[in-house]
């Protein structure tokens, strides 16, 4: 079973809708997207989840890059 969810890469400026199948993590995502995990917060509907958080259908996530650097 396919659900949709709703992505935003918060400095690229970019939404789109994305299917997903049933019972994907949002660490499952971020390998889907080819993104290293640990490189990014995410906020789900607003609020910041673990790798582990299984998404829902109409999910809002954000991906916002982790500030690195000195």
């Amino acid at each position: 079973m396919a659900i949709t969810i709703f992505l935003e890469d918060y400095f690229a400026k970019k939404e789109r809708q994305c299917e997903i199948g049933a019972n994907t993590s949002v660490g499952d995502l971020l390998d889907q997207l080819g993104y290293k995990q640990y490189e990014h917060f995410i906020l789900v509907n607003g609020s910041f989840k673990q790798h582990s958080y299984i998404l829902n259908h109409g999910d809002k996530v954000t991906l916002i890059p982790a500030p690195v650097g000195g």
